[in-house]
């Protein structure tokens, strides 16, 4: 199958004598073969009469083929065209009376591939989104770092984050010998263990009293893991002298 053909026409129009300009027209023909000349033509040229010459398609190169009318002068690139016809090639500039065609060949477009298909979506979703950044940049971040608020939440996230942390890791390592300091010890474990897994679904909805709160809570189980590391929580009770209390007794009534 030959490829499709597209001749750019420029008619020379002469309707004053002291002016001569130019015009430009773009002519594709449906189906071959395909006449070009005066009326009656496929493709009419301006002040031509009859058939100039007649596109046809050369079946051994699969190429359009351009065939001159019997005792019609048409030049191909400045050199007179053959009477039996000769292959155009893209580019070719046809004479052909008064007028000048230049011819192309229209290829026709490939469809494009998924993979290129994916990249080209891409492509415009990355460009969207780099947009929507910058403009969060440019809008919304000036706002939020002028926002006292903003960062003083964020501030204590993070202090609440790492006094839990902190917390939970020396309460781990303490050394309750006594049973009343074992049951303390993990029953500072229980409520820090609770704490974390509030935090973890509810931090992003705590109000500035909620974290507040939240604050000074773990500062009073520092408080208390500090005393009982130390030992001044439940400490042992002293053995009970029985022997003494006797003899006291006793001499009280001698």
């Amino acid at each position: 199958m030959a490829p499709q053909a597209q001749f750019i026409i420029q008619d020379s129009d002469d309707q004053t004598t002291a002016a001569l300009f130019q015009r430009h027209r773009a002519w594709q023909p449906d189906s071959l073969p395909a006449t070009v000349g005066g009326e009656g033509c496929d493709c009419v040229l301006e002040g031509c009469t009859g058939t100039l010459f007649t596109l046809v398609e050369d079946e051994a190169d699969k190429k359009i083929k351009l065939l001159p009318a019997p005792k019609v002068e048409i030049s191909i690139n400045g050199a007179s065209c053959p009477s039996l016809g000769q292959l155009l090639r893209s580019g070719d500039k046809v004479t052909a009376g008064t007028a000048k065609l230049h011819f192309y060949t229209v290829r026709q477009q490939e469809k494009p591939s998924l993979a290129s298909l994916f990249l080209a979506r891409l492509s415009k979703t990355l460009v969207v989104l780099f947009v929507l950044a910058e403009l969060w940049v440019l809008f919304v971040l000036p706002n939020q770092i002028r926002d006292n608020r903003f960062w003083k939440r964020a501030i204590d996230k993070q202090r609440i984050s790492s006094m839990l942390d902190q917390l939970r890791r020396d309460v781990s390592k303490l050394e309750a010998p006594e049973p009343g300091q074992k049951a303390l010890q993990a029953a500072l474990q229980a409520e820090l263990d609770a704490r974390v897994r509030y935090l973890r679904q509810y931090e992003d909805r705590m109000t500035r009293s909620q974290r507040r709160a939240m604050q000074e809570d773990l500062q009073e189980i520092q408080r208390l893991t500090g005393r009982l590391s130390a030992g001044q929580i439940m400490q042992p009770l002293p053995p009970l002298q029985t022997d003494q209390a006797v003899q006291a007794i006793v001499g009280e009534r001698h």
